[in-house]
């Protein structure tokens, strides 16, 4: 697992950093999300396996977690429950590059916040990120 910290300057206030868990096991989107992350001043840990992403949300809250619905160690969609079990719940964004309708429903069952199909673009990633920090520097100020 990889672990990068809030970057320095105006927009990595701790009011909008976020914790950001990044479950992927395809190399290539693994490096675009952390750079888009550590861009952003945000705390990002990566996992790799289903094992790991169990193993970092017992130790650690995240306030989002972009997960590969086809991660290796265990299939995606059989942690969705598992993690809306976790005291503080955290956003879930699910990825997959099986743009399936049926799939699709099952996922929005569970109340993943976002579902993106493969491949990502950085404008889609940025959306998220922007979004998610302003709402949270908002829910600092109150």
């Amino acid at each position: 697992m990889n672990r990068k910290q809030c970057g320095s300057g105006p927009e990595a206030s701790s009011a909008s950093c976020l914790d950001i868990l990044f479950a992927e096991d395809d190399g290539q989107d693994l490096a675009l999300l952390e750079t888009l992350c550590a861009g952003g001043g945000h705390r990002c840990v990566a996992a790799v396996s289903g094992r790991q992403v169990e193993e970092v949300v017992g130790r650690q809250h995240f306030d989002l977690i972009f997960l590969d619905l086809h991660l290796s160690g265990g299939f995606g969609l059989e942690l969705l429950p598992r993690l809306g079990e976790l005291p503080k719940r955290p956003l879930i964004v699910a990825m997959t590059d099986e743009p399936v309708r049926e799939l699709e429903e099952r996922i929005r069952q569970e109340r993943v916040a976002y579902y993106l199909v493969k491949p990502v673009t950085v404008a889609e990633i940025q959306a998220i990120l922007n979004h998610l920090a302003l709402r949270k520097s908002r829910a600092g100020e109150k």
